[in-house]
């Protein structure tokens, strides 16, 4: 599986020189002293942290105050638009704009002082990409910024110390950063040079010393090599189109993400989870796990796919070709182009999310689940109760776990709906997790009774015998009582709700 590259070396090629990391260095130490870090951007940004259009950024010109550092700052490095010499200056001393420009990360205009990459703020790091621009990605090897797949991949992955880690499809380097934290050493590889040079510069902006580069396609640069993390953001799109190296994959349908995970087992240490973004194809009709589960039949591997959403071909279209939209005319071809590519491949439904694997010898199960709208928050404890979970589950039978005890997760919260007057009492109840994943799930009465009294202490099966005698009238026979515990309980274990107890 392979796809084009430029013979060019992977550090000598895009905008930055790499060679001045005391200017470097300096810059950094500018930005986080006028707080342009992930909660300055925030508060600057009101109500948003970024524009969601780039028409819009004359009203943040007007919202942002005047003559401020971060306010130029902001113009210069968030939005990429020219600012006035002598106010980029004096953003920017004691560095010269000279040296800057030397170094590739700023260019000279009639306007003034222009960014040539843009820097995203993300926790305590800084990301250099390309900007999307209003005539969308003007280069073949554009360096994506930092995206809602690549926030998501972030929050989902399990975050143990390991030994390696393994970014595929670096792009800005952003899934490498955060890997480098709990990784003794992280391999992060793409096929296009530009975004090995920004990530490059990255790695000295966050002062970063165990991220390795290697140019190349997919998983070729670590032909041989196994790893206990692998993370991979990747050109995933089911397109037509074969322009941009960051989205277009080259493959018919969903072959290239197919390929991908089928082979992803072959780089995993025993016990090592890989964490990739797929999109897939799946019928209208049927439900949209089924190809994954395929997929990852004969990996070897545990699974826990997170469905994000499903698109229909003509809202996916509409989805990856927004950035035409001020253009009617390549909009309207694009959604053409796309569809009737979609239509001619018998596609009916993309589906979209995260897949987890982990390799282990054995028996091997497989879940699937629906993400909530609300999920960028960090999942990585909920991810890491889910896996355990779902290990205790798969070694026990049904009856085997009214002998364990369990406990609700501290994080819950259970809503509860009543009406006043006689017809009153509770009429919903929902709980749902604070953190995570934050999933909800309603609950009937007796549900909610035996969650109450699951402290830990006792064993399952007494708990549901103690639950059944203080339920009222209209509770069920004490058989179907068991059943509907048993049952509420397991799903509950596997949404990470609910821990088993051990000792």
């Amino acid at each position: 599986m392979s796809r084009t590259s430029a013979p060019t070396p992977a550090f000598a090629a895009g905008p930055l020189r790499l060679d001045d990391g005391e200017a470097t260095d300096e810059l950094r130490a500018i930005l986080d002293g006028s707080d342009f870090t992930a909660a300055g951007l925030s508060a600057a940004l009101r109500p948003t942290d970024a524009p969601s259009d780039l028409l819009e950024i004359p009203y943040y010109d007007r919202l942002l105050p005047r003559g401020e550092r971060l306010t130029t700052l902001i113009e210069l490095f968030h939005f990429c638009v020219a600012v006035e010499r002598a106010e980029a200056g004096r953003a920017l001393a004691p560095l010269p704009l000279e040296r800057l420009e030397q170094m590739g990360l700023l260019t000279a205009t009639p306007e003034g002082a222009r960014a040539r990459v843009a820097l995203f703020p993300l926790d305590d790091l800084v990301i250099a990409s390309d900007q999307l621009t209003q005539r969308g990605h003007e280069r073949r090897d554009h360096v994506m910024e930092v995206s809602t797949p690549s926030l998501l991949l972030a929050s989902v992955t399990v975050r143990p110390q390991v030994g390696s880690a393994l970014d595929l499809c670096t792009g800005s380097g952003v899934q490498a950063f955060l890997a480098a934290r709990h990784a003794a050493r992280v391999v992060a590889v793409d096929i296009n040079p530009r975004a090995l040079n920004l990530a490059a510069f990255g790695v000295r902006l966050n002062r970063i010393a165990n991220v390795e580069f290697r140019e190349g396609d997919l998983y070729e640069p670590v032909a041989g090599e196994r790893f206990d993390l692998i993370v991979a953001n990747p050109p995933y799109v089911v397109s037509p189109e074969t322009e941009l190296l960051f989205r277009d994959g080259g493959f018919p349908g969903d072959s290239f993400c197919e390929a991908l995970v089928r082979r992803a087992s072959d780089f995993l240490e025993q016990g090592g989870h890989a964490h990739l973004v797929v999109n897939w194809v799946h019928g209208a009709d049927e439900h949209w796990s089924v190809p994954i589960r395929r997929w990852v039949a004969d990996t070897g591997c545990d699974a826990l796919l997170l469905h994000q959403v499903s698109h229909g071909p003509l809202d996916y279209a509409a989805l990856w070709n927004r950035h035409l939209w001020n253009d009617r005319a390549a909009y309207a071809a694009a959604l053409d182009r796309w569809t009737k590519y979609h239509r001619d491949h018998g596609i009916e439904a993309i589906g979209s999310g995260v897949l987890i694997l982990r390799r282990r010898d054995g028996s091997n199960w497989i879940r699937a689940e629906q993400l909530s709208s609300e999920l960028l928050l960090p999942a990585d404890h909920h991810i890491a109760r889910l896996i355990g979970n779902q290990d205790y589950l798969a070694a026990r039978d049904e009856r085997m776990v009214l002998n364990d005890r369990f406990r609700l997760v501290e994080d819950h919260v259970l809503e509860q709906t009543s009406r006043l007057g006689e017809a009153g009492g509770t009429q919903r109840r929902v709980l749902r997790l604070e953190n995570g994943l934050r999933w909800q799930v309603a609950l009937d009465a007796n549900t909610a009774l035996v969650l109450s009294r699951l402290d830990g202490r006792q064993p399952f099966g007494e708990v549901l015998a103690d639950a059944a005698e203080a339920a009222d009238e209209q509770a069920p026979p004490p058989d179907r009582f068991l059943e509907a515990g048993l049952g509420a309980v397991r799903r509950l274990l596997e949404l990470g709700f609910v821990v088993p107890v051990e000792g």
